[in-house]
């Protein structure tokens, strides 16, 4: 049940991330489920984090996300490119989520902090 409540958010989370194109930057790509003690994804990034193009095809911003999935008592962090235009407020209507940090940006690498 714990690893539907997982995949349900995560789902939900990547859910609008969708394929556009126009002006493409480098952002930070990492995501934390809250599992391990070795949380890469939720510290600063630096010059040996994962980054990814984000070319259109992986959306054209970049997102920096932590949010608490209630059910599995965890908090989430994603790190990843984002679709021009979305907004952090698309995370409020996420049932048993509540958003603790939430960024978007338009710059390379600007969803590192």
């Amino acid at each position: 049940m714990i690893m539907v409540y997982c995949k349900t958010a995560l789902l939900l989370a990547f859910g609008f991330i969708a394929l556009t194109s126009v002006d493409c930057h480098k952002c930070y790509q990492c995501i934390d489920l809250g599992e391990t003690e070795n949380d890469v994804c939720v510290d600063h990034q630096n010059s040996t984090s994962p980054t990814v193009d984000c070319d259109g095809r992986h959306g054209t911003d970049c997102l920096q996300v932590t949010f608490f999935v209630r059910p599995l008592n965890k908090s989430v962090t994603i790190r990843d490119c984002l679709s021009s235009g979305m907004t952090c407020e698309y995370f409020d209507f996420i049932p048993n989520i509540a958003v603790k940090k939430c960024k978007t940006c338009n710059e390379d690498l600007c969803n590192g902090d």
